[in-house]
């Protein structure tokens, strides 16, 4: 098997783009927030906060975090094609 070409050697743009792409073709199938069970499941219990869990039709999660360690959640944008603006910030994980 080849080895994967480092990210400083192919650019980070392209590196990181040809992850990114493995959602292209996936379907949204259900966007919900985070419930205390989904974090439980994921290890991430310890968060405060809950975030959109997007879950696409393959069974992949997509969902925001602050940062790459996953130290606490993030907060997904989203805008339609007019420019309205779908907000979504984050909320208390605890109901």
């Amino acid at each position: 098997m080849e080895k994967e070409a480092s990210p400083s050697e192919v650019g980070y743009h392209t590196y990181w783009n040809k992850r990114a792409n493995r959602l292209v073709g996936k379907r949204i199938v259900s966007a919900t927030y985070m419930t205390e069970e989904m974090a439980k499941d994921m290890g991430l219990d310890w968060w405060e906060n809950s975030t959109v869990v997007l879950l696409m039709d393959d069974g992949t999660i997509v969902f925001a975090s602050s940062d790459d360690e996953m130290n606490q959640c993030g907060v997904l944008f989203a805008y339609e094609a007019n420019g309205t603006e779908i907000p979504m910030p984050r909320i208390p994980l605890k109901e």
